[in-house]
């Protein structure tokens, strides 16, 4: 079982084999990193990059420098490819169709317009080598009308996002329709679904010939189909790929390798956030408005498209009118995410294409769950209820597990901004401080405090954030700064790999390591949240160096009325607030 690794640099995919090099073809060598997250609990993300080397036989280095230029798109991916046997892609029971336009199957839930890219990443899309089978039962069609079954293809978890294919069977009575079909080399990658046309939706006048005493039907009978073991399955190859990197080339340096006996080209590519870095913007001042709002407004001032994914929560915060003179879109947007508690994540679909994701800290997934023991005694245990699950014997053990106090907090301050009106009438913004500290922790661990400046318009909202991040920076767990994971071990699996390649599905992706040793605190099964690594693609395999941060934040948690009803205060043993807030139901 591997994941493979597809480079491609300027529309063109770089060569990877040794067969390739020799018939002097650039080809890339050994060793393409990309790094990419943040490094605490409390950080804000950084650009992501790769770096790699291509060995350029002398005769292309003309044209390799020339197709291989600052400012090229670079795209990285990781595909891994299994045969499967009449795999059930889309299963329906009895269903009625009255509707004249043709009726749409989607293989899963569709999402609003843009929203959710990876809503259906676990499905499966075409690939070289598939071909599917569509089979129906028509039990009842109106006189003259036939059933069209046409393929569906889809780039995209949105209904906007399909385009029909050519029709691939007919029936004009009742009865089983099996059709089989190959999809188009240009739609591999893409979501395999179909869709059926009835037409005409009822009876022609021109075809009822008897008399109107004949009919025993009503109007709508006779405009109405009804079929019943709806399927679509697949054989063939399966195929899962994962966007790993999407960027520019930043920097490209020739030089001769006396090893290879000819020049070697050094690559190095940056996310679009580095360009975000180095503009700056101005403009006239801006009002209130809510944190969605103003990530708009600043994207749009930058005069570029870029998708944004916004979780609601600090979406609908309200911030402060600021004035914008001279100021770079990236550190606009990190104050945007400073200010409501959230993390700013840039990352790439391939359906959606550069975004940016504004993540809901508390809508993390809880990763522990509350239990009576058989005297009735509380406790903890770890739940793995959305959460991958990677074994430890994947995992080096020369891994480093740290306790430390670097983002510990007993006292956390948040400015934010009053709109004031002086006595000559002049409206102004007055900087006010909302404060939260936790006396007992103070008592613990002395004065240790964190301040932060936000854009916040509202005493509420500020002190919100206060309790949250002092909850977030408490001490306790134990962090997991770098975990490697070997691919090629046994254990791993395709599912897995591709949730931490992906650059979608792997921020703050929800992670429970088991069967860990047992000098490991927590062992045997650690649930962490993954926010950002460093992988490396070398001897065929990827490696995946893992920044793991403790999973015992406040996400989803329990509530108050789904308590066991035999939990008393008496049976809560040792367990805190800050515990209750990391446990799910």
């Amino acid at each position: 079982m591997t994941f493979d690794c597809s480079l491609t640099i300027a529309g063109v995919e770089i060569a990877t084999t040794p067969d390739a090099l020799h018939q002097g073809i650039p080809t890339a060598l050994d060793g393409l990193s990309i790094p990419w997250g943040r490094q605490t609990r409390l950080d804000q993300p950084t650009s992501s990059t790769m770096s790699m080397r291509i060995a350029v036989p002398t005769a292309a280095v003309a044209d390799t420098v020339t197709q291989i230029a600052p400012g090229e798109r670079v795209t990285v991916t990781a595909t891994s490819t299994t045969e499967v046997t009449h795999e059930t892609i889309i299963q329906r029971g009895y269903q009625t169709i009255t509707q004249t336009a043709p009726a749409y199957y989607a293989p899963g839930p569709t999402q609003p317009d843009g929203a959710n890219p990876a809503a259906w990443d676990h499905l499966p899309t075409a690939a070289r080598g598939a071909f599917y089978t569509a089979t129906l039962n028509v039990t009842a069609l109106p006189p003259t009308a036939r059933v069209r079954i046409y393929p569906v293809y889809y780039t995209g978890p949105w209904e906007q996002a399909a385009t029909l294919g050519p029709e691939i069977a007919t029936a004009t009575r009742a009865g089983t329709i099996s059709a089989t079909f190959t999809p188009d080399a240009a739609y591999q990658g893409n979501w395999v679904s179909i869709a059926l046309h009835i037409s005409p939706a009822g009876p022609q006048w021109f075809t009822m010939t008897n008399t109107w005493g004949t009919y025993t039907q009503t109007w709508a009978d006779l405009a109405r189909t009804t079929i019943s073991n709806l399927a679509l399955t697949r054989d063939g190859a399966s195929s899962k790929t994962s966007t790993v990197f999407y960027g520019r080339v930043s920097d490209a340096v020739l030089k001769w390798s006396d090893t290879l006996d000819m020049p070697t080209l050094s690559v190095t590519a940056v996310d679009f956030t580095a360009e975000h870095a180095n503009m700056r913007i101005g403009s006239d001042p801006w009002p209130v408005e809510t944190a969605a709002a103003r990530i708009a407004r600043i994207i749009e001032t930058t005069g570029q498209k870029i998708t944004t994914v916004i979780d609601p929560a600090p979406g609908r915060m309200t911030l402060a009118p600021i004035d914008v003179d001279s100021q770079s879109p990236s550190t606009l947007l990190k104050d945007v995410a400073t200010s409501t508690g959230a993390i700013l994540w840039p990352s790439a679909h391939h359906t959606l294409g550069e975004y940016y994701r504004l993540e809901d800290l508390n809508g993390r997934i809880s990763l522990y769950t509350l239990h009576q023991s058989a005297d009735g005694t509380a406790y903890l245990d770890v739940s793995a209820k959305g959460a991958t699950e990677i074994p430890a014997n994947t995992i080096d053990r020369a891994l480093t597990i740290e306790r430390d106090t670097t983002d510990l907090a007993t006292v956390v301050t948040v400015d934010w901004s009053e709109q004031t009106t002086d006595p000559d009438g002049t409206i102004s913004q007055t900087s006010r401080t909302a404060t939260a500290t936790d006396p007992d922790r103070l008592g613990q661990y002395g004065y240790r405090s964190l301040h932060i400046t936000t854009d916040l318009n509202s005493e509420t909202q500020a002190a919100t954030l206060a309790a949250q991040t002092l909850a977030r920076s408490a001490a306790g767990g134990w962090t997991i700064p770098a975990a490697t994971w070997d691919t090629t071990r046994p254990g791993s699996t395709d599912a897995a790999i591709a949730q931490v390649l992906d650059a979608t599905t792997r921020m703050g992706l929800p992670i429970i390591l088991t069967g860990v040793d047992d000098w490991v605190p927590g062992a045997p099964n650690i649930p962490v949240y993954l926010d950002g690594g460093s992988y490396t693609y070398q001897d065929g395999h990827w490696t995946l160096n893992l920044q793991l941060t403790r999973a015992a934040t406040p996400g989803q948690s329990i509530l108050w009325r789904q308590l066991p009803a035999t939990l008393t205060w008496a049976r809560m043993g040792t367990l805190t607030w800050a515990d209750l807030s990391s446990v799910s139901a």
